[in-house]
């Protein structure tokens, strides 16, 4: 009856369960039907053949129920670490998210990886392999968790780099290594045989998740589970370092523009300095060549012929057109920091203008010709 009860209330019910229900069930009912059909009269055989029956029936029950809570707890258990393994993952995955450094990732699987392995020491290592030598991003041991780079050693302690590039494991045995501080500390800790799984990121052999202790036995659980972490740690270290190169390549460019805006604002003052020098330095013998025009106009021009006063007049105008054209210059200059305005330009004004300024130079070859009405375009 108290396993009948226990098989009822337990939640959720399997197939099991349910057919450990009616086997009780039937039991229960036999045993009744056997006090009704045999009430009143005695049978030795009868009765004894029942209670072998039945004890034999209760033997199988009792397995089949200690059989069942066995097969539960190794389900309750392959649940626990399936769900531990996706909150590993998860963990990465918001580390890259939250654009952390590979030694904060790493530090942020490498405590829950070791308990789900179930093993004394877990170490995501990453690989240096001009240099010859694996640098910690992080360790977890039974009591403490170190996090940040700076404990190197020889990469002979991982085994067959070769190998590891193809993707194969490698098992190491602490005892088979040569002598030295860095095995020494294995023993310490208690590995005496560890487990070396290659992170692989494009093609390319970065690191690898090292983990172990007294047994050197690893379950094809143990190495799915350490497999997909330390794939899953490639591509997050691997996205976290193309993420630290390209912010700091976006820093210096930054450093350069920054530089470069700083050497034209100066170059771009040196202009401005240089054409109002310029500018100044033209126009007084500008200014003396229309002014003596003008005095020579004004004081001598009743002694002058009207050819000579063309002629002075044609000073004075060049004089002023020339002012005009250093302004322009100097306007000129200044358009590519300024931003453009558009205005309509009157094409029959300016071939006038070009016309009689052709006119009016002495070098110029004597021309004549007629234009019709040209239409007015936008100037910039």
């Amino acid at each position: 009856m108290t396993c009948l009860v226990c098989l009822w209330r337990r939640r959720p019910r399997t197939v099991l369960d349910l057919w450990l229900m009616v086997v009780t069930c039937a039991w229960f009912f036999d045993v009744a039907l056997s006090a009704v059909l045999n009430a009143g009269r005695f049978d030795l055989g009868f009765y004894a053949g029942r209670i072998y029956g039945l004890l034999a029936a209760s033997f199988v029950l009792i397995m089949l129920v200690v059989e069942n809570s066995i097969l539960y707890g190794r389900l309750v258990e392959s649940h626990g670490k399936h769900a531990r393994r996706l909150e590993i993952l998860h963990e990465i995955d918001r580390a890259v998210a939250a654009e952390e450094t590979p030694d904060a990732i790493a530090g942020a699987a490498i405590q829950p990886l070791r308990e789900v392995l179930q093993v004394s020491r877990a170490v995501v290592n990453i690989f240096d392999l001009a240099a010859g030598e694996v640098e910690w991003l992080a360790a977890a041991g039974r009591h403490r968790t170190r996090v940040g780079p700076g404990v190197r050693y020889s990469i002979r302690l991982m085994g067959d780099v070769e190998a590891l590039k193809r993707g194969e494991p490698q098992v190491i045995d602490t005892h088979a290594l040569p002598p030295g501080p860095e095995v020494d500390a294995l023993l310490a800790s208690g590995v005496h045989c560890y487990m070396v799984m290659p992170m692989i990121a494009g093609g390319e052999l970065i690191g690898a998740v090292s983990f172990g202790g007294e047994e050197g036995s690893f379950p094809d659980e143990q190495k799915s589970i350490a497999r997909e972490v330390a794939t899953q740690l490639a591509i997050a270290v691997n996205q976290a370092r193309l993420y630290a190169r390209l912010k700091r390549q976006a820093e210096e460019l930054e450093l350069r523009v920054r530089e470069r805006t700083a050497e034209l604002e100066a170059a771009n003052k040196e202009l401005d300095a240089f054409s109002y020098s310029v500018s100044h330095d033209l126009r007084s013998p500008l200014r003396a060549v229309d002014g003596y025009a003008r005095m020579l106009e004004e004081d001598y021009g009743k002694t002058l012929d009207a050819e000579g006063i063309r002629l002075l007049g044609v000073v004075r105008a060049n004089s002023q057109r020339m002012g005009q054209l250093i302004d322009e210059l100097l306007a000129f200059s200044r358009l590519g920091r300024e931003p453009l305005h558009s205005r309509p330009v009157q094409l029959d004004e300016l071939v006038k203008q070009i016309v009689d300024e052709t006119r009016s130079d002495p070098r110029s070859i004597s021309s004549s010709g007629t234009s019709g009405s040209l239409r007015r375009i936008r100037r910039c």
